[in-house]
């Protein structure tokens, strides 16, 4: 099971077998560059951000509220809003429950393919994350 194999097969094996592996290769393979792809993309608007809005967006992904984020950060409320107005124009997102959707995804420790996981430090806020539905390598 090392250098990427995931099954084998033993002899003797039937033809429906094979290709039901074949399959099966295919479909994880498709997961691995669609999860590269998706980390790609978060780790280019993870790079627009300041360290202020990298803030907010953690603070978003433990599910604190504007009020408790301005009290954390020491900053108003309006701070706060602007700030997550900021965001949302930055990742390209329309919808506040979007917004959250993408900091929980972002920022909650979900395993890249490299082992890292993105926890709350600002450099590590670029690195690599992958989305739920994606399997690890």
């Amino acid at each position: 099971m090392r250098e990427g194999a995931f099954h084998f097969l033993e002899k003797p094996v039937h033809e429906q077998e094979i290709w039901d592996a074949i399959q099966t290769a295919v479909t994880i393979d498709q997961q691995r560059v669609a999860a590269d792809r998706w980390e790609e993309e978060v780790r280019e608007k993870i790079g627009q951000l300041s360290l202020k809005e990298e803030q907010v967006l953690r603070m978003i992904a433990q599910g604190k509220s504007n009020p408790m984020i301005a009290k954390e950060l020491d900053i108003s409320i309006r701070t706060v809003e602007l700030r997550r107005g900021t965001l949302m124009e930055k990742l390209h997102i329309d919808r506040p429950e979007d917004l959250i959707r993408f900091a929980v995804l972002a920022c909650n420790g979900h395993a890249g393919h490299n082992g890292h996981t993105v926890h709350n430090h600002h450099e590590n806020l670029r690195s690599p994350v992958m989305p739920s539905t994606a399997k690890p390598r």
